[in-house]
């Protein structure tokens, strides 16, 4: 420390350019490179140029005899100074939980320490092997080879443990986190940031007038750093919501849109994201879904590393939560009017359509149907009006539902005629149901002067009623051919005394 104290660079000692590392370090790691879209947010801080350029020019005034214990003090005063700067800013930044303001003062500090240990020890190693010693002016293409190998050090240090964090805290593995590309890109800019810093050493040391021609330069560096961060986290952004309008634009289910939501969600602002009837807490942003019932938000955070939210994630979130309420408003159109293509709107049970299409989806060597048609049905109508006949026919479906439950699926055909499909139906299933139909209590309506009784006339057809080779035929004929064995029975039914009177 005492051979530190006596070199100065232009009249300030060395002691205090070293010094002044703190508060430059920490302003400096206020600004970092922050990329979003590389599977993620990646942040790396451009403070290490601060330790650069305090190393180098502290290197550059150091005479050539200088020992190797001195240098081993310089790196470490160097660096101690340089980390007081990074651990107040750290402690300062209200962002992020402590445990990661932890990691991320002990991660910086490993990665500065391999920066000073490799830098010095390569420009000590190389400047000997060609063909040192050194003079006063010492500087020369050994500083190129030790402030690369020392920034590379720096880069793979903090990716290593970054990516561990990542995958311990975000699930995975360390080596795909090190297989992000956004590494390469902050890696890069990285050591072009150090780079100039220890061009202005240079400069610093012999000619300190041409740092004015290099602050333009600084300028336009630090400022192409802050336009790549806001660039490539617009293009995320917009690259998430195009894919989200996408998503939602194929999307055939409400369960579609909201995983396109959500995933575009977690695309856009790093974080995840969930979609459900919780507004946002402490630490996360969120946007309500409009005419949803019951209420319904878009919430995304928090985010694993603690970085606040900023406009943009805001805007993007409010955007995807009304990109949701269309998307479900169109699902929900759609889903209406498939079901009245699908439906009796009358009683609410599939169409002749449908429901023969579920019938040859449904076929198996145990599936029955059962035709049921309502006794003298047009007496009711000529008696009591078509009002009362709907009525009837209701009350029919609603009987017919009941009994079978999800054990079978009712639909009508036209008019009087309603069916019922049992997939699976073991032997004498269909004389059972038979008669728990026709003696079901449900099976009326009641009029303002009388209960008006409803009889039914039901045949019942088997897969098995139409031989062994029944299924060997299309699903659709098949399904038609049930259909007319049990309309034949039905009819016989009626002849054999069924067809009462409705009363």
């Amino acid at each position: 420390m005492t051979s530190l104290l006596a070199y100065s660079v232009h009249g300030l000692p060395l002691l205090g350019l070293l010094a002044l590392a703190a508060p430059a370090t920490a302003l400096m790691s206020r600004r970092p490179l922050r990329l979003v879209g590389f599977g993620g947010a990646m942040v790396f801080s451009l403070d290490g140029a601060v330790l650069a350029l305090v190393l180098w020019v502290s290197a550059l005034v150091l005479p050539t005899s200088t020992g190797a214990g001195d240098l081993v003090v310089l790196g470490l005063v160097a660096w101690l100074f340089w980390l007081v700067g990074y651990t107040v800013s750290e402690a300062t930044y209200r962002g992020r939980r402590p445990a990661v303001r932890a990691y991320n003062i002990v991660l910086s500090s490993l990665a500065g320490a391999a920066f000073v240990a490799v830098a010095l020890l390569v420009r000590s190693s190389v400047a000997v092997a060609l063909g040192g010693p050194l003079t006063p002016d010492h500087a020369g293409p050994w500083d190129l080879v030790a402030l690369v190998a020392g920034s590379v050090a720096y880069v793979a240090v903090d990716l290593v443990l970054s990516a561990a964090w990542v995958a311990r805290v975000e699930g995975g593995t360390v080596r795909a986190a090190l297989a992000d590309p956004g590494g390469l890109v902050g890696g890069a800019t990285v050591l072009a940031v150090n780079c100039t810093a220890a061009l202005s050493a240079l400069l610093l040391v012999f000619e300190p007038w041409a740092l004015l021609l290099l602050a333009p330069v600084a300028a336009a560096l630090l400022h192409a750093t802050s336009t790549s961060t806001l660039a490539l986290t617009e293009h995320a952004r917009a690259r998430a919501l195009y894919s989200a309008a996408a998503g939602c634009q194929e999307a055939t289910s409400r369960e579609q849109v909201l995983a396109a939501v959500v995933s575009a969600a977690e695309e856009a602002t790093a974080a995840p994201a969930t979609v459900g009837t919780t507004p946002p807490g402490p630490e996360q942003e969120g946007a309500r879904v409009a005419g949803s019932d019951p209420e319904t938000w878009l919430v995304v955070g928090p985010r694993a590393n603690r970085h606040t939210f900023v406009e943009g994630d805001r805007t993007a979130v409010a955007t995807l939560a009304a990109l949701c309420e269309q998307s479900l408003a169109r699902i929900d159109a759609l889903e209406q009017i498939r079901w009245v293509a699908e439906h009796d709107t009358l009683t609410g049970v599939l169409d002749r359509g449908a429901w023969l299409a579920e019938v040859a989806r449904s076929l198996t060597p145990s599936t029955a149907v059962l035709f049921c048609d309502v006794d003298r049905f047009k007496s009711v109508n000529d008696t009591y009006g078509h009002r009362v006949g709907d009525q009837v026919l209701t009350a029919v479906t609603a009987t017919l539902r009941d009994v079978v439950g999800a054990a079978g699926t009712v639909g009508r055909l036209g008019g009087d005629e309603i069916v019922v499909l049992l997939p699976s139906a073991p032997p004498g299933t269909t004389d059972l149901l038979r008669e728990e139909i026709l003696s079901s209590e449900k099976l009326h309506v009641e009029l303002p002067t009388t209960l008006l009784r409803v009889e039914l006339s039901i045949g019942t057809a088997t897969v098995a009623d139409l031989g062994p080779r029944a299924l060997d035929l299309e699903p659709d004929d098949l399904a038609e051919a049930l259909l007319e064995r049990a309309d034949a029975r039905m009819y016989a039914d009626k002849r054999a005394g069924r067809d009462q009177p409705v009363r």
